[in-house]
């Protein structure tokens, strides 16, 4: 991408820069309903793919739809009783949506940090449920930015950036008295797709108490929702950001490559059949696709040699 972009790119500058990569290699892209694909099937060594609008055999087949395809809502009890707005985090678009209204952000993900710094920065109403939450890290340190130091992690033992993440954490925000100590040592986190929270900002807002943190949802009634520690909050809108489901199940789960999490057990789990997009490592999702599209291709390559 152009540097003129910035160091953070904005998600209307990924999608151009994605359209212009299209063009330039002149890739045949079916895109919307046309697109869409029921099921993939094994012919011999080739595979049959079909869906409403497409019915073709292919040499290969590069499943690339990430982990993040189907939102996770969660089933609370007395959710159709609730007289707000429930809405996933992937269907919040900005502050405006929720002016003069109260507002409960669920989930101690990036996702729910962010959401939370958007909101109150526009002086929205918000308190943020939270069960437990990753280590915090902000994106740069005095302008330097933490993501060329994510190689050397993902090179560290498990144990070793166990015991590291937190001093780190510690030295930048001081004593952890912002957020619940994570589950879970980090890597532990990460291979269930748990990242650790890069939202710049949430840690003074929740000392500051504009954003005010509470314990998780156990169920939702006509005004808000009760917690886990009996406490009520009321709420006219309520922001799940509780994650999502890689939905591969009804394309390829009959054909024994994903996890019981729904996640493709490899990159290529068989010949021809690749898997693009459903890492997250310390060095980002982005950075992780090119690690990964470079493997399958190789792969693939390899076979038609």
């Amino acid at each position: 991408m152009e540097r003129s972009l910035g160091r953070w790119v904005g998600r209307d500058d990924i999608v151009a820069h994605l359209e212009r990569y299209a063009t330039h290699h002149r890739l045949e892209c079916t895109l919307g309903a046309d697109g869409e694909v029921a099921t993939i099937e094994p012919v011999g060594d080739r595979w049959h793919v079909i869906g409403p609008m497409l019915e073709r055999t292919f040499d290969g087949v590069v499943m690339a739809t990430g982990h993040s395809q189907m939102p996770k809502l969660p089933d609370w009890p007395g959710t159709g009783e609730f007289r707000g707005r429930l809405l996933h985090a992937g269907e919040y678009r900005r502050p405006a949506d929720h002016a003069d209204e109260r507002v409960l952000v669920v989930g101690a993900g990036s996702s729910g940090g962010e959401i939370c710094v958007d909101l109150a920065g526009a002086g929205v109403d918000v308190t943020w449920a939270v069960r437990s939450a990753p280590q915090v890290f902000p994106r740069e340190v005095v302008r330097v930015p933490a993501t060329p130091f994510a190689p050397a992690g993902d090179a560290l033992p498990d144990s070793a950036l166990g015991r590291i993440a937190p001093w780190i954490e510690h030295r930048i925000y001081g004593r952890r008295d912002y957020l619940p100590e994570p589950t879970a040592p980090m890597m532990e986190l990460l291979a269930s797709c748990k990242e650790p929270m890069t939202a710049d900002g949430i840690v003074e807002l929740v000392r500051s108490g504009h954003v005010h943190t509470v314990r998780a949802v156990a169920d939702l009634y006509a005004t808000g929702a009760r917690l886990t520690d009996g406490s009520h909050v009321d709420a006219d809108h309520v922001i799940a950001a509780t994650g999502y489901r890689t939905g591969l199940e009804p394309l390829v789960g009959h054909l024994g490559v994903l996890d019981q999490d729904g996640r493709p057990i490899a990159g290529v789990p068989q010949p021809t059949l690749g898997f693009v997009g459903f890492r997250i490592p310390l060095t980002g999702t982005l950075w992780a696709i090119d690690h990964d599209a470079w493997v399958v291709a190789g792969a693939l390559a390899d076979l038609r040699s």
